[in-house]
């Protein structure tokens, strides 16, 4: 123990950039591909291709592998949002609907940590943190 105070979760979300956001969202995927582009062009092509393809199996998501990671892709943010006392639903307005549909993958591959999902739902609706249906304010 360093004697320091702990860090609140919510302001090292946001420090870390792992809080939704839905305009980035739309474009994420295209700016990820010129990225992903850009940079394994910089490498030799046998390295380029080693790079790129645990991505491409991960968007593509048809693989067990890709699938749970997928899950625990989307179940993150619901464990950091909870952590940080729904702050991040909270300014952004997010709904318990929308937290459901963007997490329906993580029950699919695994009903343990959907159950899990489930309840983190729950207990931020009945916190206040989420609404059922309409914008949090």
């Amino acid at each position: 123990m360093t004697g320091r105070p702990p860090l609140p979760p919510g302001r090292l979300a946001d420090q870390l950039g792992l809080l939704y956001d839905e305009a980035g969202q739309a474009t994420g995927p295209r700016r990820e591909r010129l990225a992903a582009d850009r940079l394994c062009g910089l490498l030799p092509p046998d390295q380029g291709a080693g790079l790129r393809a645990p991505g491409e199996e991960f968007e593509a998501a048809e693989t067990p592998e890709s699938r749970f990671a997928n899950a625990v892709d989307r179940l993150s943010p619901v464990l950091l949002s909870h952590a940080g006392r729904g702050r991040s639903w909270l300014a952004d307005a997010i709904s318990a609907a929308r937290v459901r549909a963007r997490t329906a993958a993580v029950g699919e591959t695994s009903p343990a940590p959907g159950e899990v999902v489930t309840a983190i739902v729950r207990d931020s609706v009945a916190r206040g943190w989420l609404t059922e249906e309409g914008p949090c304010r």
